[in-house]
């Protein structure tokens, strides 16, 4: 993601280095922060030390983003620049890591959505489409088993392609601006 950012910025020299020792630190620690807060009894079930066991629980994406939010800023205070214009560089490859990232989710079985058989069960009322056979929504990219051998609607995709679609509009904004930037200078 830094090397992307790198490639396509328009920031000062060295801001990207910048960004990227406040984010790499700062975005973990966002991320675990963020799953910490919202799993205060599982963490407190465990005691509070497993925080820092990092391979223990998870990150959220939401902290992670606020990490990055702060790098932002503590880079924009030490390059002399608007936070703002930092953020707008890092956008389109943390799309792309985004992306990457919620695709990896189908290895470690997280992202998943609802059992594809209860969904279309009509005694559960769930849907307003109910199927006496779903089995054509039991398949990839629909659906993916889970380590029970249930299959469960695969959410991790349609959030990985949702990000790789922003990131490549935002690749195209991005490229449209350096384009009327040229023109105009």
């Amino acid at each position: 993601c830094f090397l992307l950012m790198q490639h396509r910025s328009r920031l000062k020299a060295g801001s990207v280095s910048w960004f990227a020792l406040f984010a790499v630190p700062l975005g973990l620690l966002g991320g675990r922060l963020g799953y910490f807060l919202v799993s205060l009894t599982w963490f407190m079930d465990r005691g509070v030390g497993t925080f820092f066991r990092l391979n223990e629980g998870g990150y959220m994406l939401y902290g992670v983003m606020a990490g990055l939010v702060l790098a932002a800023w503590l880079t924009g205070r030490v390059t002399r620049q608007p936070a703002p214009a930092v953020l707008d560089e890092a956008a389109a490859p943390f799309a792309l890591f985004t992306a990457l990232a919620r695709a990896a989710e189908f290895f470690s079985g997280t992202g998943l959505g609802d059992y594809v058989d209860e969904w279309f069960d009509p005694m559960l009322e769930r849907t307003s489409f109910p199927m006496e056979d779903p089995s054509f929504f039991q398949r990839f990219p629909f659906a993916v088993q889970d380590r029970y051998g249930f299959w469960c609607f695969s959410v991790f995709l349609l959030e990985a392609l949702a990000a790789l679609v922003i990131f490549i509009l935002l690749l195209r904004v991005h490229f449209f601006s350096s384009e009327v930037v040229r023109e105009q200078g």
